[in-house]
């Protein structure tokens, strides 16, 4: 009886989505409602929302599986999103009820598949934890041992941006980097950290995401310094805000003064990321200088 028991356990692992037809009516009825779904992270919501998914998978994996055997795929033209492929959904299901394997077979496989995960993990796990004194920059140009398998549900275009090295990354403009951030973002959802092997990529995605995010801040605040000059300090230095200056200075009001040379300059304010509060006291803060040199 207890060796029942296990091989049911056993064939639940084994189950393949395509196996279940309350999940396929799921995603079906998904791909109906939605047929192209803009994002992963909507894409994830989505299938937080399933009531059948099979036993031993989660939204997650079941997403990941799904992109892998090609019924769900991500179009790159616009508009972009995730679609489903009902013709390679149909084969699939076609094929998985004309052949059906022995229960013998069902057995050593899952046997095999259960194993692997846990052997691979040990040895990159070490690999993982021997990274902890490193800098962020010797993390990211130290691409893991990535299995073929794994790299099979990567795009071309993400299988580039995750083995860029430093160098070429802080030769990106800002555009491509955020650009790099939002495809590496959403290339995550394909990899399940409760798999080991899986969360050795899934933490060299979060790494580079972090490295990619602490270099796109740094040239957005060289940008907004850059616009900050073009669009305030240059045209205060020409006279272009002295009309304004010798009104509202007789009351020495810098606040008044900053609120405005805003105004005066108008929409192209808001090309610099930043407050209106923050910009005032930026301005206010020029003037205070300005002013106390005159005097």
């Amino acid at each position: 009886m207890p060796a029942q028991k296990k091989s049911t356990k056993q064939k639940q692992k084994k189950n393949k989505l395509t196996q279940s037809p309350k999940f396929i009516k799921d995603l079906r009825a998904l791909f109906k409602k939605d047929p192209l779904v803009p994002t992963a992270a909507v894409l994830l919501e989505k299938f937080k929302e399933f009531h059948n998914i099979p036993p031993k998978w989660t939204p997650n994996t079941s997403i990941k599986q799904l992109r892998a055997d090609g019924i769900i795929n991500y179009s790159k033209a616009k508009p972009q999103g995730y679609s489903l492929d009902s013709e390679i959904l149909s084969n699939l299901i076609k094929n998985e009820r004309e052949i059906e394997p022995p229960s013998s077979q069902i057995k050593i496989k899952t046997q095999k598949s259960s194993i692997k995960p846990k052997k691979i993990p040990d040895t990159r796990r070490k690999s993982i934890s021997t990274s902890k004194g490193r800098t962020a920059a010797e993390i990211i140009d130290k691409i893991p041992s990535i299995p073929k398998y794994l790299l099979k549900r990567l795009s071309s275009k993400e299988i580039k941006i995750l083995k860029m090295g430093v160098f070429d990354i802080n030769r990106l403009p800002l555009e491509k980097i955020d650009a790099h951030i939002e495809t590496l973002s959403s290339a995550r959802i394909l990899f399940d950290a409760n798999y080991n092997n899986e969360k050795l990529v899934s933490d060299y995605l979060e790494a580079k995401i972090k490295y990619l995010g602490k270099i796109s801040h740094n040239l957005h605040e060289k940008e907004g310094e850059r616009l900050f000059i073009k669009i305030f300090i240059e045209p205060m230095k020409e006279g272009k805000f002295d009309k304004i200056l010798t009104k509202c200075m007789k009351k020495f009001d810098l606040d008044n003064c900053a609120s405005q040379i805003i105004k005066k300059v108008g929409s192209k304010s808001k090309r610099i990321h930043l407050s209106e509060y923050a910009l005032r006291k930026k301005i206010v803060e020029i003037l205070s200088k300005l002013y106390s040199k005159k005097n």
